[in-house]
């Protein structure tokens, strides 16, 4: 089972694995309230998307992408889903409680997201993701839940 540790502090987050960083998302608000994300990985931009909720309504977009297989989001009703070849991979917001939330990829649990620790004005909120099994679909499912987790505006 893969594992990773999520830390968010503020709005940003860092992801690590066996006490390495594997993923790092500075992100900002414009004067709007429209959150513009940039995802690193070994100091490299790989990913800007932006997050625009209006009037009850989420507005998820993929700015630029340098990611080793194209993605897009797929908007149905009033949810989005990553495409990434033949699969389509969604989560489900199961707050309050653990699992926060549950990846999918096709309709088929993948994942789960757990918080470990909801931390204090210093402190950072500590999520816990699991993964029931290796493949090269969890990357891509890491940055689409990246792309939806809550800010400290939320």
């Amino acid at each position: 089972m893969n594992s990773y540790r999520i830390e968010r502090y503020g709005d940003d987050l860092v992801v690590w694995s066996n006490n390495k960083q594997v993923i790092k998302v500075i992100r900002r608000h414009n004067w709007l309230g429209k959150l513009k994300s940039r995802f690193f990985i070994d100091g490299t931009c790989v990913l800007t998307t932006t997050y625009d909720q209006a009037w009850f309504r989420k507005y998820l977009t993929i700015k630029e992408q340098h990611l080793p297989v194209p993605v897009s989001l797929i908007k149905m009703e009033d949810n989005y889903l990553l495409n990434i070849g033949q699969n389509l991979i969604s989560f489900e917001n199961r707050i309050p409680g653990n699992p926060l939330f549950v990846l999918t990829n096709n309709g088929s649990d993948i994942g789960e997201v757990n918080v470990v620790s909801r931390g204090f004005i210093k402190n950072p909120v500590i999520y816990q993701l699991e993964f029931k099994e290796e493949c090269d679909v969890n990357y891509y499912a890491m940055l689409f839940l990246l792309m939806n987790m809550p800010t400290s505006y939320s």
